[in-house]
C-alpha cells in the first residue's frame, strides 16, 4: 500500500507484493519499483495487478508505481515461464532497472537482465550461474546489482555451486563481464572525490 501522509489515505496498492525485497524508490522519489504477480487468487477472491488478458504461468513481474499511485507493468516474463524476480534496483538516472530472474521449478540460473523503463525492452546479460539444488538452504542471496554512477556498468555478485560468492564487472554497452573478486559480495560503488 502506498500511503499519502498528508491526506491520510492510500493512493495505490500492489497485491501480493514482494516480501523478500524492499520496494525501491527512484532517486527523485517519483517512482516505486517492486515485484508482484500480475494476478493471484486467495480463496474466492482474485487480486489483479495487471488485467491485460495475457497468459500467466506463475511467478512475478516488475511493476512501477508513481508517487500518485498509478501502477504500470514493466516486464512480461511470466507469459512463457514461471519466473521469479529478485534483487531489482534502479539505475542512477531512473531510466533502467537491473534484476535477477529465475524459474524456481527448473532451478534455472539466476539471469541478469536490464529493463529500459520507457520502452520496456529487456536485455539479458547471461551473467548467470546455476542455482544449487539445495538453494533454499542459502542463508543469504547475493546482493543487489550495483550501478556505476554513470550507469554504464554493473557490479554483480554471483553464487557458485559450492555457495561461494564471485563478483563480476559487467559493461552494459558490450555485454562483456570480468571477474573482479571472489569470496566477497559487492555492496556499493566508491568514487574518488
Amino acid at each position: 500500500m502506498l500511503w499519502d501522509l498528508e491526506s491520510n489515505k492510500g493512493v495505490g496498492q500492489i497485491y501480493d507484493g514482494d516480501i523478500t525485497n524492499t520496494p525501491e524508490w527512484t532517486l527523485d522519489g517519483e517512482f516505486l519499483l517492486t515485484a508482484a504477480p500480475p494476478r493471484s487468487t486467495h480463496g474466492y477472491q482474485v487480486l489483479i495487478n495487471s488485467d491485460d488478458g495475457l497468459d500467466y504461468k506463475g511467478g512475478s513481474e516488475l511493476f512501477v508505481m508513481s508517487a500518485s499511485g498509478e501502477l504500470r507493468r514493466l516486464t512480461y516474463l511470466t507469459i512463457d515461464h514461471k519466473f521469479i524476480q529478485k534483487l531489482y534496483t534502479w539505475s542512477p538516472d531512473g531510466r533502467f532497472v537491473s534484476d535477477y530472474v529465475y524459474d524456481p521449478l527448473s532451478l534455472s540460473p539466476l539471469e541478469l537482465i536490464v529493463v529500459d523503463v520507457a520502452s520496456k525492452a529487456v536485455t539479458s546479460y547471461c551473467a548467470s550461474v546455476k542455482i544449487p539444488p539445495d538453494y533454499k538452504g542459502l542463508r543469504f542471496w547475493p546482493s543487489k546489482p550495483v550501478w556505476s554512477p554513470d550507469g554504464r556498468y554493473l557490479v554483480v555478485t554471483q553464487i557458485d555451486s559450492e555457495f561461494r560468492y564471485e563478483v563480476f564487472l559487467v559493461e552494459l554497452e558490450t555485454g562483456r563481464a570480468w571477474k573482479v573478486a571472489e569470496d566477497v559480495s559487492a555492496m556499493g560503488w566508491m568514487t574518488v572525490p
